[in-house]
């Protein structure tokens, strides 16, 4: 699990719960970074129900046909690569755009249109806030002036009124997404889960500081060290740099360490600490006296 790439290898910042590496029955994952690794690659789009994708990374684009057979895409000249740009870089948009920009300086338009009057290179119209205050102010502000809008409301009620039907149906499917949770709410379904009646071990993963709850909250908490800190990494009992390092972890050194703690080293602890209280018993003629 050594990454040639950053120089890193894996870290291990608590040496005690080893074998539960391989007793691991729900992983609980942050999706952006942890997934991706903040590395998105060009695959297909979609344009006018025409799809078109990248080959062999030369970066031109081709258009696939009906049949998706990908040896018969076709190239595109810059000419038609034009035609299928989005509407911001489209030369009547920019035209309006600049029109408007102008009306609006010179005060002859009062009514801010935003997709308008913003760059045309931008996707939208965007809001920048900068503040001394502590995050909790700061969060305040944002919601009571309406740049940050309420999330995960349908989880928190889902926790809040019926947490058993909810814990149900997250142990019955095979896989599960939340989307739009707060670092509570994350740690809050980890600890539903954990705390079920069939005490299942549970291990999370992620590599932000909004997954530190997460990850402390679970039997096994490990860290990515990837491009958001290592806040996580620091948080968590294991670490490494990539996501695919965890098969490794879970199915081949969980597996190892439960080995050696649930056969060998209780076996042969056994060996060592009956063996001698046999060869004794033998010598003071199994006499029940305590020594």
């Amino acid at each position: 699990m050594y990454d040639k790439t950053n120089n890193q290898p894996a870290l291990a910042n608590s040496s005690d719960l080893n074998e539960e590496l391989g007793q691991v029955e729900f992983l609980f994952t942050d999706k952006i970074s942890t997934l991706t690794e903040n590395l998105m690659v060009f695959r297909r789009c979609s344009v006018n129900d025409n799809v078109y994708m990248e080959k062999d990374c030369d970066g031109n684009l081709y258009l696939l046909p009906s049949s998706g057979n990908e040896q018969e895409a076709v190239k595109l000249s810059s000419k038609e690569c034009k035609l299928i740009a989005p509407l911001s870089q489209r030369p009547e948009i920019i035209a309006r755009q600049t029109l408007f920009r102008e009306k609006f300086r010179l005060k002859k338009v009062t009514r801010v249109n935003s997709s308008l009057m913003m760059h045309p290179d931008l996707p939208e119209y965007q809001i920048l806030m900068f503040t001394g205050d502590k995050a909790e102010t700061a969060e305040n502000i944002a919601f009571l002036c309406g740049h940050f809008k309420k999330d995960g409301v349908s989880i928190a009620a889902t926790l809040r009124n019926c947490p058993q039907l909810f814990k149900s149906v997250e142990m019955t499917c095979e896989a599960v997404v939340c989307c739009r949770l707060t670092p509570l709410q994350k740690s809050e379904i980890v600890h539903l889960i954990k705390t079920s009646r069939s005490r299942p071990h549970t291990a999370a993963i992620g590599d932000g500081g909004n997954d530190v709850s997460m990850i402390q909250e679970s039997h096994v908490g490990i860290g990515i060290m990837g491009k958001e800190g290592r806040q996580a990494s620091i948080s968590a009992d294991f670490a490494f740099t990539k996501f695919k390092y965890l098969r490794k972890a879970l199915l081949v050194h969980g597996h190892w360490y439960y080995l050696r703690i649930g056969i060998q080293f209780f076996f042969y602890k056994n060996v060592v600490f009956i063996t001698p209280q046999v060869l004794f018993s033998i010598h003071n003629g199994f006499d029940n006296i305590t020594i």
